[in-house]
């Protein structure tokens, strides 16, 4: 049985959902990275646990938000299932589908593929991040030229065991990005910048006085008392940006549910 989280949230509280896939014996998930996290997140304060209590679970089917690395691994250490990823959307339909290999490949066979910079002219060189556009080769009633997605991707020029000679990272819509000092971080940006954070889980973060980013990270390896300290990362070169992180406490209920 497969069970889109994506569509059966909007209308069901996630205990609801919960309970659907352990009664319906659900072997796929369908549901976008963070809903695949809070749907986890729930079941341990139903005083389930993700990976004794879900035997028939097989795979997590994720789509809708970026899936950085740090976010595969935690949701498959979570649910102890692989986790696939699809990229598309309404207008073209699936873009760009993991393999058996947990990399994302571009179709080829179905669209033509351009990655531009911001000025929506000038092509971005191989291996560097730009702006998505496609053109659609096999969609009859709704074909479409030069679409601009609005997505930053990279391409990376990668030859993976299933045949495909590039891997795709879809690195987020361009208008969430968080500009400072000039430059635009993305959710692969943010994740890496805080992997290092022991029991990392949910985070946020925002500007940081004068020119710099503050993060604020649950941790399940932390007491329930708040800490926090402070950092300096550098990224891409020779800017160095002021990071603060906060860690705080994984809910006192979840853990008390275990």
């Amino acid at each position: 049985c497969v069970i889109p989280a994506s569509s059966r949230s909007t209308i069901s509280p996630f205990p609801r959902v919960v309970n659907m896939m352990r009664y319906l014996e659900v072997t796929v998930l369908a549901a976008l990275p963070l809903q695949a996290i809070l749907l986890a997140r729930c079941a341990e304060l139903m005083g389930l646990s993700p990976v004794r209590d879900f035997p028939c679970l097989r795979a997590i089917c994720s789509a809708g938000e970026p899936l950085s690395p740090q976010r595969r691994r935690l949701i498959q250490e979570i649910w102890n299932v692989p986790v696939f990823d699809n990229y598309g959307m309404t207008e073209i339909g699936a873009a760009a589908l993991d393999c058996a290999y947990g990399r994302l490949h571009l179709v080829l066979s179905d669209f033509v593929f351009e990655l531009l910079e911001d000025d929506g002219e000038t092509p971005v060189r191989s291996g560097n991040i730009g702006c998505l556009v496609v053109s659609t080769l096999k969609r009859r009633a709704t074909p479409l030229v030069r679409y601009w997605t609005g997505d930053r991707v990279r391409v990376v020029p990668e030859l993976c065991p299933c045949g495909a000679q590039y891997r795709l990272e879809v690195r987020g819509r361009q208008e969430d990005c968080l500009q400072v000092a000039g430059r635009l971080f993305d959710l692969w940006d943010l994740e890496e910048m805080i992997q290092h954070v022991p029991g990392k889980c949910l985070w946020v973060v925002g500007p940081l006085e004068p020119l710099g980013l503050h993060f604020v990270v649950e941790s399940t390896e932390l007491g329930y008392e708040t800490k926090s300290k402070e950092a300096l990362t550098t990224l891409g070169g020779q800017d160095r940006i002021p990071i603060k992180i906060s860690l705080v406490p994984w809910n006192l209920a979840a853990r008390l549910s275990r």
